[in-house]
């Protein structure tokens, strides 16, 4: 008696975070917990990365169907601000929210302090999204180096009245840079943290209360007021565009050494983490 033949369907498989394609059967898709493009003959007629599942669609629909889900993570750039990688980032981020926003939200209230955490963390979370986009980060990262920036602003809006100013404003400048610096480290987000400070300066000139010192005061703060809020639409909108649409940072590849430098061998090797 003959053999019966047994005949295999390949068809492109949409595999982990980073849009990679593999032809091969539905049985082993399922394996990878990959999509499976049944109408599809070739990885080249599929885009992978329109089709990456979303937080609220994690489960299969069936034991038979690979995971099915649509591309609708825009709302990450917001809920990776509440995420923690473990106790100790958690308390770390606390902590360090503590000493930089306690007296910063006594002083401006609890909704201009709220405006400037998401605008510094949602800032923050973009430019890393568009310079690292294979990379997973969680945290409140963003919005503390925003609140080391809403300090610094604090302090430019008023060193009037600030004793010895040099000298207060070298000890501010050295807490940024080293802070930047200690964000070179490997599994650092330093893009986030980058975003944050800059986000954090143009938000903390657009939301925070000042004193003015006469009219030429009061008018420079006003024309501040209006550069911050324009800035931060452009840079918003540069953002979202980088991001959706550009997609690539090829016109910077130094770009990379923000966000991890290899102090020795390598040290930033295994940086990225593969999802």
């Amino acid at each position: 008696d003959a053999n019966p033949m047994y005949t295999q369907k390949f068809r492109p498989c949409c595999t982990n975070v980073t849009g990679g394609c593999i032809l091969t059967s539905q049985e082993h898709c399922l394996f990878l917990k990959g999509l499976w493009q049944e109408n599809s003959e070739t990885c080249s007629q599929v885009n992978c990365l329109s089709q990456i599942c979303g937080m609220n669609q994690l489960q299969c629909k069936s034991k038979n169907t690979p995971y099915i889900a649509e591309a609708n993570q825009g709302y990450r750039l917001v809920t990776a601000l509440f995420v923690h990688a473990g106790v100790l980032h958690l308390i770390l981020m606390i902590v360090a929210q503590l000493i930089l926003g306690s007296q910063i939200e006594r002083t401006a209230g609890w909704f201009r302090i709220m405006l400037i955490y998401l605008t510094s963390g949602i800032g923050g979370n973009l430019i890393s999204s568009v310079f690292v986009p294979y990379e997973a980060t969680c945290g409140a990262g963003g919005p503390v180096y925003g609140l080391l920036g809403v300090v610094l602003v604090e302090f430019l809006q008023s060193y009037q009245v600030v004793i010895k100013p040099g000298i207060e404003l070298l000890k501010l400048l050295t807490v940024i840079i080293l802070s930047l610096f200690i964000g070179t480290l490997p599994y650092l987000d330093n893009f986030a943290n980058i975003g944050g400070i800059v986000f954090g300066v143009l938000s903390a000139y657009l939301f925070l209360p000042y004193i003015t010192f006469g009219k030429f005061d009061y008018g420079r703060k006003v024309f501040q007021i209006i550069v911050a809020f324009l800035l931060i639409v452009f840079l918003f909108i540069v953002g979202f565009v980088a991001f959706y649409i550009v997609q690539g940072t090829d016109w910077c590849k130094n770009c990379y050494y923000l966000n991890c430098i290899p102090y020795s061998t390598n040290m930033c090797h295994n940086h990225f983490i593969s999802l």
